[in-house]
């Protein structure tokens, strides 16, 4: 079975409310890192950033525990090609998703580590990061108490069809710009490690596998290919990508 599908995933946690969020993470926040796909993680990390004028109380000591939880285990992640792959797979993600205390944890290790891969991919994994600053998190406010008034309660009428089809139709093309950009972090990263660059159907196979979705199509990953190459930021050669350099 693919190791990738088992990863926990936890869709939409930086844009809900306190109350969906307790629901959220209430299994995620006892998972090992290892288990849990990349783009929670920092999701999750960066959520714990945050104080109790966004999240209530209880919620602020879970996630602080779990932050103090994932730096323990990442660094006893193996020097070696765990930790690699680890710092490979965050480098994947947009540099503006990885908060502020993952950077720091990351710089912290990476003094003591001597694996040339380890090394090798943490540093790739700052220099990463510095290329932006991490976004804010604003959460939406908690929904009111319900009224003890039935009668005060103003109902909210059902939206339209139409409005309904044009906000799936901005959530696809929100979701395909996202992909977009994590297929176009993983090809770059990956290509930097290669001199001698890659075959297209490695290239394309692993951005897939590596992929926090399980729908990625072959196409999907060349269309970003061939974007990058017209951008001249990649280049195509006897069956091989290249990175720009």
């Amino acid at each position: 079975m693919d190791e990738k599908k088992k990863l926990v995933s936890v869709a939409g946690l930086r844009k809900a409310d306190p109350t969906t969020l307790q629901v959220l993470t209430q299994d995620v926040l006892r998972t090992p890192l290892v288990r849990i796909e990349p783009a929670t993680l920092v999701d999750l990390l960066a959520l714990s950033e945050l104080g109790e004028d966004q999240v209530p109380g209880a919620m602020v000591k879970e996630l602080s525990s779990f932050q103090r939880q994932m730096f323990r285990e990442l660094a006893d992640l193996p020097d070696g090609i765990a930790l690699a792959s680890f710092a490979a797979d965050l480098c994947g993600l947009r540099a503006e998703t990885l908060p502020t205390c993952l950077r720091d944890a990351v710089a912290e290790i990476l003094p003591d580590r001597k694996d040339a891969d380890a090394v090798n991919a943490l540093q790739a994994l700052i220099d990463h990061a510095s290329t932006a600053q991490p976004e804010a998190i604003s959460l939406p406010a908690m929904a009111a108490a319900d009224s003890p008034n039935k009668s005060a309660v103003t109902k909210v009428k059902p939206a339209k069809k139409r409005a309904s089809r044009k906000a799936k139709s901005a959530e696809a093309k929100l979701l395909e710009e996202e992909r977009g950009q994590w297929i176009e972090g993983d090809v770059i990263v990956r290509l930097a490690q290669y001199n001698t660059g890659l075959k297209e159907a490695i290239m394309v196979a692993g951005s897939r596998h590596r992929a926090p979705w399980d729908d990625v199509t072959e196409k999907e990953v060349l269309k970003v290919l061939r974007r990058l190459k017209r951008e001249e930021r990649l280049r195509f050669s006897a069956g091989r990508w290249y990175v720009n350099k």
